[in-house]
């Protein structure tokens, strides 16, 4: 039974949002007053200024970014098991069969073609950018570039995608959904997931694969399923950002090819990558199909 689209039902979904951005701002500002404080202590050098103390933090962001996730994922966690608690007193809430874990295998060839045809599509896209919308990337690839390895994994590749779904599928969707129809809720908390991203190349990207996400999380009805798309979507960007650090791979080798020819290059891959991902992606809407069961009082 839906729920009616009220301010107070539209503001559950937004504030989580708003509350992750917010812990990322306290934690800055609480460095940035901790900073100052050593900077009037002789022993501490090159924090005097204030341009200093930003490039300070500047220079910890990824840091700053798995504190953030770590916390989002402890509030996250708690919204989620509350919505539950409150969906069960008001006899609305479902139980599902778990689902065999070998099902869950399929759920990471899934993301790699789906992430593969993703991407190629929005470097189709990024292509015909102005320079002042793909520059919006410049800052979060410095802060990736300047990232430890280490930092890279854990982060990036790890926290980052289980605080992501529990924060937008297993909250933000599901309070959307109670208003409004699933496609509607997918699309909704799609868009959001994008935005956050705040620049104009990974946003595009974070709209497809925050619908993919959506998609097996009704298959599976766990959020393991879109954590675990997510990971591998993450995980393989991630190495294949270090692989070519490390062997100093030319990434400015298509800039030989026209625009044509790169677009009719990237359209392939991403045709080829997207009947890939479909076809996985057929094969668990065939095969997951967990039981319903409601809980007896």
């Amino acid at each position: 039974m839906k729920e009616k689209v009220t301010a107070r039902n539209l503001w559950r979904g937004i504030y989580p949002i708003l509350f992750f951005q917010g812990t990322a701002i306290v934690i800055q500002n609480i460095l940035m007053i901790t900073l100052s404080v050593m900077s009037a202590n002789s022993k501490y050098t090159g924090i005097s200024q204030y341009s200093d103390r930003v490039n300070k933090i500047n220079s910890h962001a990824m840091e700053i970014t798995l504190l953030t996730d770590i916390i989002c994922i402890i509030i996250m966690a708690y919204f989620m098991y509350s919505d539950r608690v409150k969906d069960k007193l008001k006899g609305i809430y479902v139980k599902y069969d778990k689902v065999k874990w070998t099902k869950y295998l399929l759920v990471i060839p899934f993301a790699y073609f789906f992430m593969m045809s993703a991407n190629a599509l929005v470097s189709i896209l990024t292509l015909y950018m102005p320079e002042n919308m793909v520059g919006t990337y410049d800052n979060t690839k410095e802060i990736l570039n300047n990232s430890s390895y280490f930092m890279l994994i854990i982060t990036t590749a790890i926290i980052a995608p289980i605080s992501e779904e529990f924060m937008h599928r297993g909250v933000v969707y599901n309070r959307f959904k109670r208003i409004c129809p699933p496609v509607l809720a997918a699309i909704i908390s799609s868009i959001i997931f994008g935005i956050i991203h705040m620049n104009f190349v990974q946003g595009p990207y974070a709209f497809l694969v925050g619908l993919a996400a959506v998609y097996v999380y009704e298959r599976y009805k766990s959020i393991i399923a879109p954590i675990i798309l997510h990971v591998t979507a993450n995980s393989v960007s991630t190495i294949v950002s270090i692989i070519a650090n490390e062997t100093g791979l030319d990434t400015s080798a298509a800039s030989q090819y026209n625009t044509v020819q790169l677009t009719a290059s990237y359209l392939q891959m991403a045709i080829v990558f997207g009947i890939l991902a479909l076809i996985i992606g057929i094969i668990i809407y065939k095969t997951v199909i967990p039981n319903e069961i409601k809980e007896i009082k």
